[in-house]
This record gives C-alpha cells, structure tokens and sequence, in this order.
C-alpha cells in the first residue's frame, strides 16, 4: 500500500492517492496514515476508483487533528456475493483531500507516513484482507509513505512604477 507524493503552494488544497499493488483479489483494507497537523489538515477522505468499482458496501474514514483513518470491506452486507477488488498495481483505493493551514517562506516537505496502532480508538493497524486473511506489516504488506511538499508563495507586493501620459 502506498501513499502518492502532491504539492501545494499557498493554502491552495492539493489531493494525495492511497493505492495499492496487489496479485490477489482484496476483500477489505484499513489505512492509518500520520502527518504533522501543524501546517495542514485533511479536508475530506473519499473512496478511490478500484473501490468504487468493485462496489465496496462498507467505506469508513475519520480524520484527526495528525492523521487520518480508513475501513473499507467491499462485501460486507447480505446477500454476500463474494465481489474483491481485482489484483493490479497502482489501484487507487482513496482520494485525500489536503488543504494548508499556514504559509511557509521556504519549500517545505511534510511526511505522510502509514502509523501502525496510533490512531483511532481502539488503535487501527494497516491491513489488507485476502483470502479472509488479514495481511499487515508483520506479514509482509510494504507501506510506503508519501510527501506533500508546501511551495512558498509568489511575493504578495506589487511596485508601481511611476510613469506619465499625455493628457490630451
């Protein structure tokens, strides 16, 4: 599972992917991600297009003040017809919605980094589920984090240089 990398300059909002790559049919996941909520905030936390697709029936998110939390079982309700996210590599699972909450002088890179058991309560770990198995870290599931690099604004002066017109 793995985090995209996105940009923001200002406090414009800037989205980053959850995705996946994957060899076997996933029948759910949980994504717990971490971020310094001192200079931006997770605005929304919506369900990506191998979710949608697959006609996911549980998607669940929560945001934080550092972070962010997903729950996500594709078959959850009766009559259970057995319905995965097909196997591939970069399916997006989710889309955040990012949004700045200060203005930096430099360029400046903020982690957004899986956290496994620190978010939510009870603590959420990061799995898949595959075979009605769930498959975190300790079982081999890579997670690789993502960077939202905040760009410095343009200069917010502007100099008008005096100038003359015949009146006429």
């Amino acid at each position: 599972m793995s985090l995209s990398d996105a940009s923001s300059q200002g406090t414009a909002t800037a989205n980053m992917t959850v995705s996946l790559d994957s060899t076997a049919p996933t029948q759910g996941y949980v994504a717990a991600v971490a971020f310094d909520g001192s200079v931006c905030a997770v605005s929304d936390v919506s369900a990506g297009t191998a979710t949608t697709s697959a006609g996911a029936e549980l998607f669940v998110s929560e945001i934080f003040d550092n972070g962010f939390t997903i729950g996500c079982v594709i078959d959850s309700s009766s009559p259970f017809d057995g319905q995965t996210i097909s196997p591939g590599s970069g399916l997006n699972l989710a889309t955040i919605e990012i949004t700045p909450t200060t203005l930096v002088d430099a360029d400046t890179d903020v982690a957004f980094s899986f956290s496994d058991g620190t978010l939510n309560n009870p603590p959420l770990d990061n799995i898949i589920v595959q075979d009605g198995l769930s498959i975190g870290a300790g079982e081999g599931l890579g997670l690789s984090g993502g960077t939202l690099t905040l760009l410095e604004p343009p200069p917010a002066t502007m100099i008008v240089e005096s100038s003359s017109a015949p009146a006429d």
